[in-house]
């Protein structure tokens, strides 16, 4: 994520995604599991360490088939520290 730090916007399809953070081919076939297991934690972590902002939401093409995700995120203003 911090490659995009200055657009603030990662767009990734979820075999990358899968793919760079080397999950089980279990979790690829439910998203429930990769939600869960592997994205929430993941976010989770990252607000706390460096205290980001982060949303995210899945992306469809077209239909129901889920083919990617965009992460939003900014630096949280109310843990900077103005010197």
């Amino acid at each position: 994520m911090m490659q995009f730090k200055s657009t603030g916007l990662l767009k990734i399809s979820v075999d990358d995604f899968c793919h760079s953070m080397e999950v089980p081919n279990s979790y690829k076939k439910d998203f429930r599991n990769l939600r869960i297991r592997v994205i929430e934690p993941a976010i989770s972590e990252l607000s706390k360490k460096d205290n980001l902002i982060i949303e995210w939401k899945p992306t469809k093409n077209g239909g129901r088939k889920l083919t990617g995700l965009e992460f939003t995120f900014k630096q949280n203003p109310q843990t900077q520290f103005v010197l």
